[in-house]
Order: C-alpha cells, then sequence, then structure tokens
C-alpha cells in the first residue's frame, strides 16, 4: 500500500527512483500492517531487530480485508469500511528491502 502512495505522489514507479539523486533521497515513512506483521516480535524477526519496533494502533477507512490464498489482502470498499492494523515508521531503505523480500517469499 505504501508503494501505491508512494508512486501517486510522486508520479514515477517506486522502482524507477533514482536513490542517488537528493529528490529522492529516503525519508521516513510510515507503513501500515494488518496481519501478521502487526505481532512486534515477527516485524522485529523480518526487520533483523534486537529490540521490538514501536507499533501505532491505526486504521484504514474505504477499504476491507479478504482472504487472497491464504494471505490477507486490502480491497477498495466503497461503503466506508475500515481496517484496523498497526502503523510502524520505517527507518532505513534496507529495512523498506528486507518487507518487500519477506512479502515475496509469501506469496510465491
Amino acid at each position: 500500500m505504501a508503494r501505491k502512495f508512494l508512486m501517486a505522489n510522486e508520479g514515477a514507479p517506486y522502482r524507477d527512483l533514482d536513490p542517488n539523486n537528493p529528490c529522492y533521497a529516503f525519508r521516513k515513512q510510515p507503513y501500515f500492517f494488518y496481519g501478521t506483521l502487526m505481532d512486534p516480535a515477527t516485524l522485529a524477526r523480518v526487520l533483523g531487530r534486537p529490540d521490538q519496533p514501536v507499533l501505532r494502533p491505526a486504521k484504514v477507512i474505504g477499504y476491507r480485508c479478504m482472504m487472497w490464498g491464504p494471505y490477507p489482502a486490502l480491497i477498495d470498499d466503497r461503503s466506508g469500511a475500515t481496517v484496523h492494523g498497526v502503523v510502524y515508521e520505517i527507518q532505513s531503505p534496507e529495512e523498506v528491502k528486507l518487507l518487500e523480500a519477506y512479502e515475496t517469499r509469501r506469496a510465491t
């Protein structure tokens, strides 16, 4: 979901951003989790952190959660449905890569 927002905000596909261009320097940003990554111990393991990350309760309005095979997925919901989860502030580009790798492994 964060990638979707980045694409809308930046006007360019996420992977096409040049990391050497100062306009696209990494900025800490919130990521919304609504599945297994809501568990601080799981997120710490995925990110390779020795401590548990700080998670804040959050909700997304206008989406609902459905199972896509064995995994939960958010889909648009015009009825104003709410999905409850947590927000974590991504600390580095490495954390982004670790999360992408985790989600890719789960989806294959």
